[in-house]
């Protein structure tokens, strides 16, 4: 069963899913300014070559501004855009992990414990996300 607050806060986005868009588009820009701040002053202590650290930023960013217009244009129809938003996460993830096991040699621990957790972070809001889109498709 679920806990009373995890509920609420699912429903809370079924009622509102505009609100699980802004809350993608902000992690997903806390994730582009990391990556940027990471590639330009620390890229030695996460142990990745700057351009792999500004191509996973470009990607954020492109999650960053789909899940900002989706809270700003949409006002029907989320399942769809929820999908996508869901795929585009699973996206990152996977090729995020795909990167730390291709130089996983040359991530200093910082680096893995830094992007573990990003990958962390990321799975549990596609659970939330999963969630938010079945609670809509028995909404309806």
């Amino acid at each position: 069963m679920m806990s009373l607050p995890i509920h609420h806060i699912i429903q809370t986005f079924v009622q509102q899913p505009r609100k699980l868009f802004i809350l993608d588009a902000i992690g997903a820009l806390l994730t582009a300014v990391l990556l940027v701040l990471f590639g330009m002053y620390f890229h030695r202590f996460i142990g990745l070559p700057v351009h792999i650290l500004q191509g996973l930023s470009l990607v954020a960013i492109a999650i960053c501004i789909y899940s900002g217009i989706c809270s700003i244009c949409l006002r029907d129809h989320w399942r769809g855009f929820i999908k996508a938003m869901i795929i585009g996460n699973l996206a990152y993830c996977g090729l995020t992990a795909w990167i730390v096991a291709y130089y996983i040699g040359d991530l200093t621990g910082w680096g893995l414990v830094y992007f573990m957790g990003e990958i962390g972070v990321i799975g549990m809001l596609v659970w939330l996300e999963v969630r938010v889109m079945r609670e809509v498709i028995a909404f309806k």
